[in-house]
């Protein structure tokens, strides 16, 4: 799972300096910024800010093999947004 995370949300390094950082307060200002976002344009946060949102678990332990409720969450979200997530 960790794997894939890492390959959804990328590294702060592996993110291209034009990609614009969307805000990461609240899931509905995400979801605001995904909806806003143009046809095949990309967005990024950080994967620390994925794990604050999503998940119970210290960062560290987010959307782990434990995570059961961090990992749903987060797939839902990513379902309410397709393909903007992804």
């Amino acid at each position: 799972m960790w794997h894939w995370l890492r390959k959804l949300f990328g590294s702060a390094d592996a993110i291209p300096a034009d990609v614009p950082r969307l805000p990461a307060t609240s899931e509905r200002a995400l979801s605001s910024s995904l909806k806003n976002l143009q046809s095949e344009e990309r967005g990024s946060i950080a994967l620390s800010e994925t794990a604050h949102l999503f998940s119970n678990e210290a960062p560290d332990y987010a959307f782990g093999e434990m995570d059961d409720e961090g990992k749903f969450r987060l797939g839902e979200f990513a379902a309410d947004h397709p393909p903007r997530c992804g």
